[in-house]
């Protein structure tokens, strides 16, 4: 988790390079394409079990695939298996799991990643709509009044995640304003490093691959950045006031 929030200065500050000028670093999903360009690609096999010609939210039928998951994982010899469920099928199979406990205890059920993603986006909505976050989607253009609501409530996946994406990036360069002059009073010992490690990053996004991106990623200079950039980050949320610390909650979920 650390490696990741490490990485994502990276991503946004090489983004902010360009934010006066015409863009060239693509966003979030392209450019983690390009720096990661030499990941080795692994072919999976895919199995399909045999369908169940049964409604699929019907207790017989989950009962069935839950007993089918044992007998793969006996056949296995594995010591559990785990089964990925959607909404509506991950309550029942945990209804099921409670009242035979002994026979479905080797047995996880688990939502998706999908349906994890619209828990978490509706989670977000409930929490920052009436806070502001709606009226920003309308007033800025991103999002049509009329379809706010169904991007709030997890209606719109398709829709929610890339705003979100914009959103984040949005709040973290608004926060970004503050860090060099919190710097220049709180750490002016770091000042140069920071600056040098910015002319870095402002070269990786004039040359964006994997080399480029691991050679900054890896080096001191940045490694100074993010440690003062998170204590920033701290700060605001701890000594800037209740206001600040529920935008960066959004950051935080984002």
């Amino acid at each position: 988790m650390k490696e990741v929030r490490k990485k994502n200065p990276i991503f946004l500050l090489a983004r902010l390079h360009y934010a006066q000028l015409k863009q060239e670093v693509s966003n979030w999903t392209g450019f983690n394409i390009q720096v990661h360009d030499h990941e080795c690609i692994v072919k999976r096999n895919v199995g399909y079990l045999p369908t169940i010609n049964a409604p699929a939210t019907s207790m017989a039928t989950i009962n069935e695939v839950l007993n089918q998951s044992l007998g793969i994982m006996h056949n296995l010899k594995l010591t559990s298996i785990t089964c990925f469920c959607d909404q509506a099928i991950y309550c029942k199979a945990h209804e099921i799991k409670s009242k035979n406990s002994g026979l479905c205890k080797p047995i996880v059920p688990r939502l998706g990643t999908f349906h994890t993603l619209c828990t978490l986006i509706s989670i977000i909505g409930k929490r920052f709509q009436d806070g502001g976050l709606g009226d920003l989607c309308i007033e800025s253009g991103d999002v049509a009044e009329g379809t706010v609501s169904s991007l709030m409530e997890d209606r719109s996946c398709n829709r929610a995640v890339p705003f979100h994406k914009r959103s984040y990036e949005v709040f973290r360069h608004v926060a970004w304003e503050g860090f060099l002059p919190w710097v220049e009073s709180h750490h002016p010992q770091n000042a140069a490093q920071i600056n040098k490690a910015l002319e870095n990053i402002g070269g990786l996004a004039d040359d964006l691959q994997k080399s480029t991106h691991d050679h900054v990623f890896n080096s001191q200079l940045f490694q100074v950045l993010f440690e003062r950039s998170e204590e920033y980050m701290e700060h605001l949320r701890r000594t800037n006031g209740p206001l600040s610390a529920f935008w960066l909650s959004y950051i935080d979920m984002v």
